[in-house]
Parts: C-alpha cells; sequence; structure tokens
C-alpha cells in the first residue's frame, strides 16, 4: 500500500542524505518528531444520478474484496509505528512501514515535498512541524457484467488537485461526463483515505 511511496524514493535514485548535526545550528526546537495517531476513510457513492456516503452492502463487499481496495486495518498496522522527524530545517527522517529514510525537505504551501539527488521533488504529505496527512484514494465503478478500479496516493505536485477524490476530479478514471449517467445496474465509488501523524 504505502509502499508505493518508498518504491518511488527507491527507483527514483533519491539520495539518502546522512545524518548530521551541525555544531552551530543552537536552534533547540530540533529534532521533531510526528508519530502515528490515526487513519480516517470516507466513502462516495454514486448510482441512478445521485451522490450518497451510504454505500449498498453488496457494492461495498464487491469492492473490499477487489485488488484495488485499501483496507484501513492493514495501514493501521503497518502504520503504528512510523512517524515524521525533522532533523533541522532541511533534514528529515521518516519511517514508513518500519524502513527508515533520509532525505532533503521544504514545505511549500502547507505540503512536505521531499527532494531527490537530481532536484527531482516528491510531494509526501500535507501540513506542518506540529501535524502532517498523508492522502490515498482508490475507487470502483460497478457494472451488470464488469467491473473495473483504480488506486492513486500523492506522488508529485500535479497529483494535488486529485485529493481526497471526488466525481470531478475522477473522471481521468472512469468515462462519465455527469453524476446523471451513472444509472442502474452501474454505480462508481470513490474511496478516501487519510493518515494522520502529531
Amino acid at each position: 500500500m504505502k509502499s508505493i511511496l518508498l518504491k518511488l524514493f527507491f527507483a527514483s535514485t533519491l539520495m539518502f542524505i546522512a545524518s548530521s548535526c551541525d555544531s552551530d545550528d543552537n536552534n533547540d526546537r530540533f529534532p521533531i518528531t510526528l508519530n502515528f495517531k490515526q487513519v480516517d476513510e470516507s466513502f462516495l457513492f454514486f448510482q441512478n444520478g445521485t451522490e450518497s456516503s451510504d454505500v449498498p452492502e453488496e457494492v461495498l463487499n464487491s469492492y473490499i474484496n477487489s485488488q484495488v481496495s485499501l483496507k484501513k486495518e492493514e495501514f493501521e498496522i503497518d502504520s503504528k509505528n512510523d512517524f515524521f522527524k525533522f532533523l533541522n530545517e532541511t533534514e528529515i527522517e521518516i519511517s514508513e512501514e518500519g524502513n527508515i529514510f533520509k532525505a532533503k525537505y521544504e514545505f511549500v504551501n502547507n505540503i512536505l515535498i521531499l527532494i531527490g539527488e537530481d532536484g527531482e521533488r516528491f510531494v509526501y504529505g500535507e501540513g506542518d512541524m506540529t501535524k502532517i496527512v498523508t492522502r490515498f484514494t482508490a475507487g470502483q465503478v460497478e457494472s451488470e457484467n464488469s467491473s473495473g478500479g483504480f488506486s492513486s496516493s500523492i506522488e508529485d505536485e500535479d497529483d494535488l488537485p486529485f485529493f481526497p477524490v471526488t466525481f470531478e476530479n475522477s473522471k481521468e478514471f472512469h468515462d462519465y461526463n455527469a453524476v446523471e449517467d451513472i444509472m442502474g445496474d452501474e454505480s462508481l465509488l470513490l474511496q478516501n483515505l487519510t493518515l494522520t501523524f502529531e
């Protein structure tokens, strides 16, 4: 699940920064550690031209048993010991599913961005040094004889308009032009998952 982001860093040859301590840095506020607190989950369901937060049981069960669904309980277990540790104004240490790595970082408009060796930039969360949230999303189109799905996470700054996912910003994942187009046996289910660190 979350390892998508971690793998992205490995695949992009992100330079891991060795931990260092600047003797000239008299700022006593570092390190600042934000520990995993909770996972929040929400669903949006579309059918017969309407949007609802109530999902029919058969649709929800079909989605939960699919390969694209995000399992809240798995995130809670995998993330329970995770943290963001700000070592100083430019370096951060992150634990993701028990894997710990270090990187350069900066905040831009309350978006935490990690910076790779070649200057590549990855959106990693939203917030500040007191609270960080990371977002994941998935969805499924279900019809009488077929189904299709997608899952995604914040990976770069261009992804920000897609979080949290809504009908409007998920159009690249389905063929509907309007909610009214989802009728009868067809439905669209969207799932939003948010991990909070404080």
